[in-house]
């Protein structure tokens, strides 16, 4: 993987991971106008925590066939 690459990888975790806490704080605590907010809100967290898990999936596939980052 390339040095633009891992960049990109971490940059998008750490912009993911913060709209994570952001969205996650009111939802737990009942801030919802009503049950559909309250299921769109969850399904986009459920989305976020799908891309993060591919996101990894990716990295371990390139570290299997690649040895690790290459940068």
């Amino acid at each position: 993987m390339d040095a633009a690459s891992v960049f990109f990888g971490r940059r998008l975790l750490e912009l993911i991971h913060e709209r994570q806490a952001t969205w996650q704080k009111p939802l737990l605590m009942g801030q919802m106008a009503d049950f559909a907010e309250y299921k769109d809100r969850a399904g986009y967290l459920r989305a976020l925590a799908d891309v993060v898990a591919m996101m990894g999936s990716i990295t371990m596939e390139d570290e299997e066939s690649h040895g690790g980052t290459r940068v």
